[in-house]
């Protein structure tokens, strides 16, 4: 046991030290930081503490590249901002299958919003909530996303999420019965923009880059895939934006 325990400890400060370089690459960009040029701000403890202590025992990277960002997002003058608190512990508390999955759907939203829309479309989201939305996810693209052909793992993914109000309780199967789809929810859509340092909860129009670690991973996985992406589409009837 002495030697695994030497391990884990290796283990914990190499995923540790992952985090906060993602948290700086999400608060200060590529360059290194110049201590005369920082604003003063920040990470609040209590998200640190969580973000640092519980997120150490995680080696997926999809899941420390959150929780760097919303370590970043944390960041203000006075170091008392909680808010990514709550958040924090709810990715402590999942999957590695469902964190990936809820990062695929937001972020098909994401890319679907131009920002020319933005407003238009935050005004659309705040009354409708998302509930004229889907996202088609083939199967065939899951199980090569994640290198294995159980597709029971997307099914048990989607209710994780569904479960812990991050996509909607409204899901199914397309009408060629052969992809699941999901609602989002504006729970997710916060998740989704606080794990990239915003405090904002509109996705529309939301720079997906902010937060590099995630988008580049993504961008490997996509590189292999040989079947058609996940979709993002509106229901039958359904306007966009306000004319």
């Amino acid at each position: 046991m002495g030697d695994d325990l030497k391990a884990w400890r290796s283990r914990r400060r190499s995923n540790a030290a992952n985090i906060l370089q993602v948290a700086d690459q999400v608060a200060f960009g590529d360059m290194e930081p110049d201590p005369s040029d920082l604003d003063g701000h920040r990470a609040n403890l209590r998200v640190a503490s969580q973000a640092l202590g519980e997120g150490s025992w995680t080696d997926d990277e999809t899941a420390r590249a959150y929780l760097g960002g919303l370590l970043a997002g944390s960041r203000s003058r006075d170091g008392n901002d909680d808010a990514n608190l709550p958040w924090v512990k709810l990715i402590n508390s999942l999957s590695t299958d469902a964190i990936l999955l809820h990062y695929i759907v937001y972020r098909c939203i994401a890319e679907d919003f131009p920002a020319d829309k933005l407003d238009l479309a935050e005004e659309y989201h705040a009354e409708h909530n998302f509930r004229s939305h889907r996202v088609e996810i083939p199967t065939a693209t899951w199980q090569q996303l994640v290198d294995d052909q159980n597709s029971d793992r997307l099914e048990a993914s989607i209710s994780e999420l569904r479960r812990t109000s991050l996509l909607h309780d409204t899901f199914g199967v397309t009408e060629q019965g052969d992809d699941l789809w999901v609602t989002p929810t504006n729970a997710g859509a916060r998740l989704f923009t606080r794990s990239h340092g915003s405090k904002s909860s509109v996705i529309a129009g939301f720079d997906i880059t902010a937060n590099p670690v995630l988008a580049d991973l993504l961008e490997e996985r996509r590189d292999g895939l040989t079947v058609d992406p996940v979709r993002f589409k509106l229901r039958a009837g359904a306007e966009p934006f306000r004319k």
